[in-house]
Parts: C-alpha cells; structure tokens; sequence
C-alpha cells in the first residue's frame, strides 16, 4: 500500500507527486516535469539522495494527465476526430460509447444511461519503458471511475479508480480529499540541474 500526494499543473505538464510506503516512514518525492523526471528520497541519516526517475514515470505523467478524470472529456471534445460508437450494455445498463485519440493514446469511453457520468476509458499504451510491464509491450487499459461526488468549487470527481491492465485488475486508487486549484509554490517542479543532465544522459 502507499500513499500519495499528488500535485498538477496542467499547463505546463508538471506532476509531483509524494510517495508514503506503508506501513514503515520511508518517503520519496518524484517530479515529472513535461519529459523530464527527479526523484529525491531519504537516505542514511535523513540525508537528501536525488536521482533520476525512469522515463517510464513520463509515460505515466502522460496517461494520468490525460485520463483525469475532471478533465478527459474536455480533452476528448478538443481533440478532434471524436465519433460516437454503437451503445453497450454492463448489468442491465445502457452505456453511450464514443472514441477519439488524446495525446496519442486512442482511447474509447462508456457513459451510463443513469446518470450521463463515465464508467470506464479503455486505452492503449506502450509500456516496454516500464520493468513490470514491459513484457506485454503495447497493451489495452481499463480506468473504471465510481463513486462520484462533487468536490469545491462544484467539481464532479470520482472516489475511486480501478485499473486493469491486458484483463487482469492492476491498481485500486481511492482519493481521500481532493482540492481543485490548489496552490502550487514556484519551486513545487523544480529539478535539479545535475539530476536532469543525468536523465537526459541515461534514462532515454
């Protein structure tokens, strides 16, 4: 188990998020900044060890930011090419299906009949950057959204995500607060130097 706490700017492709292993103390900081990635963990005597993060933390900045889900289907409607699918069903519920492709992911999403709100996106991504996933390469995902509530200022977000990734459940992710426009100080994406030569040398 681990907890997160995750900050966006989606403007400019900024992802840090804060790492809690537990149970135990232990505690990382990853910052994906557009294509580059940090990570500064504690180290022997709480000294501070930063290193590069693998590029496949860039290609999870990529997924996450663009199946949000307080924003995907604005993204959908933006991206153009966007065409409605024939109608499904999932226990006894009509689901409206559309597709279209967001940052290079195609994607196809299901919208129940109940209440207009998403129930699931399934998308392919490449994930061979990545030691768990490599092996199954070019492979179809699944983000099943529930829970709905409104957070302020008035934001229909879900309570939980449920990953599956080729048919098999993969991570179960329940937010415990959520705040829209939070604030991000200037050095909350900060990289450092060193640490960025590092990944451009190594990790691509």
């Amino acid at each position: 188990f681990e907890r997160h706490v995750d900050l966006r700017d989606y403007p400019t492709k900024s992802w840090r998020n804060t790492r809690s292993f537990l149970p135990g103390s232990g505690a990382s900081v990853d910052i994906v900044r557009d294509t580059v990635g940090g990570r500064t963990a504690s180290g022997p005597n709480n000294q501070q060890l930063a290193q590069p993060l693998n590029i496949a933390y860039v290609d999870e900045r990529r997924e996450l930011f663009a199946f949000a889900p307080e924003r995907m289907l604005l993204l959908a409607r933006d991206a153009g090419g966007l065409r409605a699918l024939a109608d499904t069903s999932i226990d006894a519920i009509a689901h409206a299906r559309f597709t279209t492709t967001i940052d290079g992911f195609p994607a196809t999403w299901l919208m129940r009949s109940t209440d207009g709100l998403p129930a699931m996106v399934r998308f392919v991504a490449d994930e061979t950057n990545d030691f768990g996933l490599a092996p199954w390469g070019k492979q179809e995902v699944e983000i099943w959204y529930s829970g709905w509530t409104r957070v302020a200022p008035g934001v229909l977000y879900p309570r939980q995500r449920d990953v599956r990734r080729v048919g098999r459940p993969y991570k179960r992710m329940t937010a415990l607060a959520v705040t829209i426009n939070a604030p991000a100080p200037a050095d909350s994406f900060v990289i450092a130097d060193s640490v960025v030569r590092r990944f451009l040398a190594e990790e691509r």
